[in-house]
């Protein structure tokens, strides 16, 4: 016959299996996190390439329409300029009829927008875009154009570190 404590102890886990397991699901979680943020990284990486190569596209069709790229605003590379020639508004946002709307993602009421509310074009981490044309910049690395996004931390490399750029 067995014994009174043997049936007990059977019956559950002891301390040191549940610290375990809890330590075992604790480490498999963790990993699950790291590659997960590590995904959504690359995905937002992705997009930002796909914008770049979407904006060198519609500025292309710009230069064909008028024979030159949009001037950008001297060496401060902002994105303002985009905005108001690609997406066919003036400085205010408003619709201007003489213009033509080569982009819809530049639409701010677009649900896939890349403009904030002050109608600067954005990267999916909310910084903007940066442009030189070539023919009022001599410091552009292209021959027409210099397009680039910060990337994930922000801070303008001028094409190097975590940047995405169209060269």
């Amino acid at each position: 016959m067995k014994s009174t404590s043997y049936l007990l102890r059977q019956n559950g886990f002891t301390l040191m299996e549940m610290l375990i397991v809890i330590s075992i699901i604790a480490v498999l979680s963790s990993i699950g996190f790291v590659a997960m943020n590590q995904a959504g990284d690359r995905v937002k990486y992705k997009k930002a390439e796909t914008q770049i190569a979407l904006l060198s596209s519609a500025l292309d069709s710009y230069k064909l329409d008028y024979g030159f790229y949009p001037v950008s605003n001297n060496a401060a590379a902002n994105s303002i300029p985009l905005f108001q020639e690609l997406g066919g508004y003036d400085a205010n946002g408003n619709i201007d009829t003489a213009r033509e709307n080569y982009l819809d993602m530049l639409d701010p009421s677009n649900s896939a927008n890349m403009v904030d509310e002050d109608f600067v074009v954005i990267d999916p981490w909310g910084n903007p875009f940066h442009y030189l044309d070539a023919a009022s910049n001599a410091t552009t690395t292209n021959p027409d154009f210099d397009l680039w996004s910060t990337g994930k931390d922000g801070i303008d490399d001028s094409g190097g570190g975590d940047d995405i750029k169209n060269w």
